[in-house]
């Protein structure tokens, strides 16, 4: 039913796989589906490193070239015409001022768009364990799961929302609004809006205009604000192997405190698992205790037996 060079597969209502060529059928008895497509995963090794300088969280800090929206992303300035709408209980809205957004509680807000997932969608949707706070939450894309998963492995961040408010906001152009996807609680207390788009996303003009008023909005209101455009291929395979041990820790062994215990000079994980048999009761602890930075090793390295794994330095007394 699926040309492959077509992105599109068309399907009759009712009537099974049709060849639209053949048949002369109004189009409100056609239902076009979109295919997604998904580029294969590079070849990894253990000696595969990513280019130097390479982030897992890219923040697009760098001005919009000028031949794409420049002048509508340049003479943005946050007015008493600007507002953040959001949802405070399930049955209630609430909008306020960006002055008053900085002292806004968007953890625990309601996302503001309706969970939808259906046929012909163009982007595959569903839900995100979030270890973290132990919470479902809906993502709208495969990519805005890799970044909120990413997020979850964080140990700066204390919790998150998705599509946690709407940013009504008025340009050059004219008046407009925008739903950044992701709000961050950091464990110090500040906070930071992420927006998640493929790179090649990232420079068209509609997107260009909502990220100056976002990185507007950010600075009235004391947050930060960033653009999740690539995650290293390395990082995010280690985090395909150590994600599945998100969850709360099953030690039927009860090593854990003693694989810690070993770690306090770094070892290679090879040689723990060798001294904590069974491996495959030993392994899955490991891994969860390295998603949970209660075990440190370099994760721009492909996971191996030859990873050194160490324990987090207690902080020091600056006294």
């Amino acid at each position: 039913m699926f040309r492959h060079h077509d992105q599109y597969a068309v399907k009759h209502a009712g009537c099974g796989a049709i060849d639209p060529t053949k048949f002369a059928l109004k189009q409100s008895q056609w239902r076009v589906y979109a295919v997604l497509r998904f580029s294969p995963r590079p070849r990894l090794n253990d000696n595969h490193r990513p280019p130097s300088g390479s982030t897992v969280m890219a923040t697009i800090a760098h001005p919009p070239p000028p031949h794409v929206g420049l002048r509508s992303c340049t003479a943005v300035k946050v007015d008493s015409a600007w507002s953040v709408r959001y949802r405070s209980s399930a049955r209630s809205w609430a909008e306020c001022s960006i002055a008053e957004a900085g002292g806004t509680e968007f953890e625990r807000c309601l996302q503001v768009r309706e969970r939808h997932a259906f046929r012909g969608a163009g982007s595959k949707r569903g839900w995100y364990y979030f270890a973290t706070t132990r919470q479902m939450k809906w993502c709208e894309s495969r990519f805005e799961m890799r970044a909120l998963r990413a997020l979850d492995h964080d140990p700066e961040v204390a919790a998150v929302a998705v599509q946690p408010f709407i940013l009504h906001y008025r340009d050059e152009i004219g008046r407009a609004s925008h739903t950044p996807d992701v709000f961050v609680r950091n464990r110090n207390g500040s906070g930071s809006v992420v927006d998640a788009r493929p790179e090649r996303f990232v420079e068209k003009p509609d997107f260009l205009r909502q990220r100056a008023a976002m990185e507007e909005t950010c600075a009235a209101a004391g947050w930060s604000y960033s653009v999740c455009s690539t995650i290293d291929p390395v990082f995010e395979a280690n985090l395909d192997w150590l994600a599945p041990c998100r969850h709360q820790l099953v030690d039927p062994l009860g090593c854990a405190d003693e694989v810690l215990a070993a770690c306090a000079e770094p070892q290679r994980l090879g040689e723990i698992v060798a001294a904590f048999p069974p491996a495959a009761l030993t392994r899955p602890v490991i891994s969860h205790l390295l998603w949970a930075s209660r075990l440190l090793t370099d994760l721009s390295i492909l996971l191996s037996d030859a990873s050194v794994l160490s324990v987090p330095m207690a902080p020091t007394d600056a006294n």
